[in-house]
């Protein structure tokens, strides 16, 4: 299982809401052909968005 290093690695900050952020793994590359995931959390605070 992964460890996570970061509590904050895969949130950016874009506009004025927290988004989550993840590359698409290779294997599945194939399959997905956005690159990278981004996923709106629809929240301006950190701690909600680390929930």
């Amino acid at each position: 299982m992964a460890v996570i290093k970061d509590l904050n690695q895969y949130l950016h900050w874009r506009g004025n809401r927290w988004h989550y952020v993840r590359r698409v793994p290779s294997q599945y590359a194939d399959f997905d052909a956005r690159g990278m995931i981004r996923n709106p959390l629809k929240t301006k605070s950190l701690e909600v968005a680390r929930a």
